[in-house]
């Protein structure tokens, strides 16, 4: 399998052009013409072409899609025809079965009681569009159907300021053929190849609200109790520490390890640590969460301390898988005085023995102010 993260800035409200600079993206990486079958699977960042600090209501309303019908669903399945590929993109979703509502009732007058005179419609109920507005992302099949609408389950400080809570992390199957034939078939008889995938989005990965304990790891524990073979996070992961732009714009490659290191702790019952090393959960890191304010990490981090094992109240009756790959997918760049991390990363993670001690085998990441598509080769 080919798997490809897409990391770049999007401007905040300039749809078309972000759109157009993510196909600019695509086409300088994979040319225009014969492009099928060069990328399996292409994961874009959270709120990808909207941006995505947005402080009210009123100001992300204009850009609000109706599910999995929207500007960012029509390009995604676009791109999969296209490509011949499973795509996932981020995007602000209004519910379909949000109303307008309707005509306001009259308000009786005394002079007139069939005046047209409406009734003043109060903060609370124009806030109501907020139960039917989701930080959301649609998957869209190499046939160019949507085949899952995922509502982020644990929500920043700034989707709260707009958003509704999805109900319970994504699980779904992607298929592709394989010319893998077994002893009873021919070498030209296309075989179908099933993998499983456990789907977030950014702060899916972290604590619930940052109340929950650091070490109840939720999302994790959803990746292995599915049986997950792949997991996919798109992000808009940012950071509370100042970074010179001149310095990103000198040395866009570099990446943020802190941050790559942190989404390693995040994902514990996939990895483990050893004994010697200190156990993670400690108050900084729990206030911190994504935004943690840590110095910049210019060299890249010896990681072979991370082991694998099965998480705590896995189901026994999930089997256990001998690799899982996770595809870690930010922006990066600067937003309304926000910055983010990018260093989107695609980690291959091996079981080791029947202990379940294993290892992260291969990290292959951006840097913090790159814009351009990761491709990784990975075997499932």
């Amino acid at each position: 399998m080919k798997i490809a993260c897409l990391q770049f800035n999007p401007r905040i409200g300039k749809v078309q052009d972000n759109i157009q600079k993510a196909d600019k993206i695509l086409e300088d990486a994979l040319g225009i013409e014969d492009v099928q079958d060069k990328v399996d699977v292409l994961v874009l960042p959270e709120l990808a072409f909207t941006g995505y600090v947005f402080d009210s209501k009123a100001s992300i309303r204009p850009y609000l899609e109706p599910t999995s019908s929207g500007i960012t669903a029509q390009w995604a399945q676009s791109t999969s025809r296209r490509l011949r590929c499973y795509t996932i993109v981020g995007y602000p979703e209004l519910a379909a079965d949000y109303q307008t509502p309707s005509e306001t009732p009259r308000r009786p007058q005394a002079s007139d009681p069939f005046s047209e005179i409406p009734i003043e419609i109060d903060d609370d109920e124009e806030d109501n569009i907020q139960r039917y507005s989701f930080n959301a992302c649609v998957v869209s099949s190499p046939d160019g159907e949507v085949v899952m609408n995922y509502r982020k389950t644990f929500l920043y400080s700034t989707d709260e300021q707009w958003a509704s809570e999805g109900t319970s992390f994504g699980t779904l199957t992607f298929t592709f053929p394989t010319r893998t034939p077994s002893s009873d078939q021919s070498a030209t008889t296309p075989l179908i190849k099933s993998v499983k995938v456990a789907l977030g989005i950014c702060m899916d990965l972290n604590p619930y609200r940052f109340a929950a304990p650091f070490t109840a790891y939720e999302f994790a524990n959803h990746i292995v109790s599915s049986g997950a073979q792949l997991a996919i996070v798109p992000m808009a992961w940012e950071t509370k520490e100042w970074i010179p732009p001149a310095q990103l714009k000198k040395t866009p490659e570099v990446r943020h390890n802190s941050t790559i290191k942190y989404w390693s702790m995040r994902l514990e019952p996939l990895f483990g640590y050893n004994d010697e090393r200190n156990q993670v959960g400690d108050e900084d890191d729990e206030e911190d969460g994504p935004a943690a304010d840590t110095p910049v990490d210019t060299e890249d981090e010896d990681e072979s301390w991370v082991k694998l094992m099965k998480a705590k109240g896995a189901s026994s009756a999930v089997k256990e898988q001998d690799k899982i790959i996770v595809m870690l997918c930010n922006r990066s760049g600067m937003e309304n005085g926000t910055l983010f991390v990018g260093s989107s990363c695609i980690k291959t993670i091996r079981k080791k023995d029947e202990t379940r001690v294993g290892s992260l085998e291969k990290l292959e990441a951006l840097g913090m102010a790159e814009e351009r598509l990761l491709i990784a080769e990975v075997e499932i």
